[in-house]
């Protein structure tokens, strides 16, 4: 793998590592040769609109706990190259996904046989530690000329980064790739969750500054539209969505704690809301969402 960035999409990358940075300690680099492919394994929907930025949430019934967000300004296919994290407690999985255009090169060599062509569904991966990336782009990206990054093979004990300064320096680092990695790639069936609502970024963040700041976990309750959710208050009966600070009740100053409840009617605030079936609920963790809203804020 042979890559090049600058400019804009220089920044955009650091922003990405330095997110990423903030959810786990190891990201995982995977390349893909040309071919078509879809985030997550998403079929594509043509409906869709290219031009809207949108949080897209997804959620699974109570048996299988997961709430799954992805943020598109495009939905565009052909990814070449995919970013991903796990967060200690390995219930936050990120990924960031840069198509090949985003790139000044990208290369992805090929011996052209058909054994390689066969193959070509496996990514070319390595794992590193994010400090040592982040070690790398301390480097001012204003100073910055362009960077080019390399990995010769799967087998490939490092991964080479250069910087090439605007005042013609050049530094060279070479990272330790990891044997084993703990962190897999993501991959699940959309079409089997019941619920799916898109979002503005701007307008997550509002609903979220509703929520005290020291708040770790956070529930959401997704119901039929047309059913709502079951309240005796006219103001918030009919409203298919909630939102409420999770506590652990088995903590001994949870009475005293600040509960919050906020229900939400899908016309007013999504841009898209899908759910069939009975309530789903599923509780995570804020601080993981924060990160990811700041970097579409920065």
């Amino acid at each position: 793998m042979e890559l090049s960035m600058s400019g804009a999409a220089l920044r955009t990358f650091s922003r990405c590592v330095t997110c990423l940075a903030r959810i786990g300690s190891e990201l995982v680099f995977q390349a893909y040769p040309d071919k078509v492919r879809r985030l997550l394994s998403e079929p594509p929907n043509p409906r869709s609109s290219p031009a809207r930025a949108r949080f897209c949430c997804r959620f699974a019934s109570q048996r299988r706990a997961v709430l799954l967000i992805s943020y598109s300004d495009a939905f565009a296919f052909g990814f070449q190259l995919e970013l991903h994290t796990l967060n200690s407690s390995r219930s936050a999985f990120a990924s960031v996904s840069l198509k090949r255009d985003f790139f000044d090169h990208f290369h992805l060599p090929t011996d052209g046989t058909a054994a390689a062509a066969a193959a070509s569904s496996t990514p070319l991966q390595c794992s590193v530690l994010l400090k040592s990336v982040l070690a790398v782009l301390r480097t001012p990206t204003a100073a910055i000329d362009r960077i080019n990054a390399s990995l010769p093979n799967h087998d490939a004990s490092k991964l080479e980064f250069v910087i090439h300064c605007l005042n013609g320096l050049k530094k060279t680092y070479r990272i330790s790739c990891t044997a084993e990695s703990e962190v897999q790639t993501l991959a699940l069936d959309r079409s089997r969750f019941p619920s799916r609502l898109a979002i503005r970024p701007r307008d997550l963040t509002r609903l979220l500054s509703n929520f005290q700041s020291s708040l770790q976990e956070l529930t959401i309750i997704a119901t039929e539209p047309a059913a709502g959710l079951p309240c005796v208050d006219d103001d918030i009966g009919g409203k298919a969505v909630e939102l409420l600070s999770y506590i652990d009740p088995t903590k001994d100053d949870y009475d005293s704690r600040l509960h919050t409840q906020l229900w939400i009617d899908p016309a007013e605030e999504f841009l898209e809301y899908v759910h069939a079936g009975d309530a789903v609920d599923v509780t995570f963790g804020v601080k993981e969402l924060k990160v990811v809203l700041a970097l579409l804020s920065s």
